[in-house]
């Protein structure tokens, strides 16, 4: 039992620091305009990361509107359904003994363009 803890708490000193580091963010891009009302959020897998924070709002973060999501994903990837509107989102990866920066990203959902 001793020997168990004692791993467990090196186990946290081994994982790598992620407070340097900033999520690299795919999809959507920045501004850019979606034609249809589901939108699947992803970011670069990151090194030493267990799971990743992702929030969504309606608005931005300074005035926010509405939350969509504020969830926490083991994956790089997350599908959501939403309505027309503008939305900022942001993800933060985050492992036992650290987080990084949030990285974010704004973009407009638009179902009557290309109609």
């Amino acid at each position: 039992m001793f020997l168990c803890l004692i791993l467990s708490a090196c186990d946290q000193l081994l994982e790598p620091s992620l407070t340097e580091k900033t999520p690299i963010l795919l999809s959507p891009t920045d501004s850019v305009k979606l034609t249809e009302t589901e939108a699947t959020f992803w970011w670069e897998s990151m090194q030493g990361a267990t799971n990743y924070q992702l929030q969504v709002v309606s608005g931005s973060f300074g005035a926010v509107s509405k939350l969509w999501a504020d969830t926490l994903v083991s994956t790089n990837k997350f599908t959501l359904e939403l309505q027309p509107g503008h939305y900022s989102w942001r993800v933060q990866a985050r492992n036992l003994s650290s987080q990084s920066e949030f990285t974010q990203s704004s973009f407009q959902i638009d179902t009557t363009s290309g109609k």
